[in-house]
């Protein structure tokens, strides 16, 4: 794919976010519950599909964010609601919080957004929440962009903090040197099971 095209692809992508969240009017409903931070993709600039990652930022008991899911599944129009309390079931890839899980195809696209409910403690110890504060130049906005499409063609499991860790820690640039990185990350991940 080329290179304006990936662009072209990226600001599409952050385009229709904008709408899917000004339509559904949710951050206003999150601010209901807490300080509402959009982290990921989409105030990067980096988007190449329809995931988008917001975080609440507060205290919270079950309850309260279960007012808030509530809130949301009678107001906003989703095909999909799913509730995980991440303070029970501990995962070494999650924040310990609460998740909210929203779906619906719009615009052609699967559309998956996925909120957390965490104090800010938690939220410091999350991997690149403030990647828009990273400096990223075109070259690794490129190299970001061609390996996300990479894995949206071939590997769509892989999480975006690998590619960011490829590109931003690595300096890896290249597509050829991305799968050789990747098939390292794999025999390591791997081990971990």
């Amino acid at each position: 794919m080329g290179n304006s095209i990936l662009f072209s692809k990226s600001k599409k992508y952050k385009s229709l976010a904008d709408k899917i969240l000004t339509e559904s009017k949710l951050i206003s409903i999150l601010e209901q519950s807490g300080k509402v931070e959009l982290t990921g993709s989409y105030p990067a600039d980096l988007m190449m599909n329809g995931d988008i990652d917001i975080y609440v930022i507060n205290s919270f008991s079950k309850n309260k964010v279960l007012n808030a899911f509530n809130k949301i599944v009678k107001s906003c129009k989703f095909n999909g609601y799913l509730f995980y309390d991440w303070k029970i079931d501990k995962h070494p890839g999650f924040p310990s919080g609460y998740y909210v899980g929203l779906k619906t195809k719009k615009y052609n696209e699967r559309w998956k957004i996925d909120i957390w409910f965490i104090t800010k403690k938690e939220v410091q110890k999350v991997k690149y929440f403030k990647l828009k504060e990273i400096p990223v130049n075109k070259e690794k906005k490129l190299a970001i962009l061609k390996f996300k499409d990479y894995r949206n063609r071939f590997n769509k499991e892989m999480p975006s903090n690998v590619i960011y860790d490829a590109v931003l820690k690595n300096n890896i640039l290249k597509l050829s040197e991305f799968k050789e990185y990747l098939a390292i990350y794999r025999k390591v991940d791997s081990r971990r099971d």
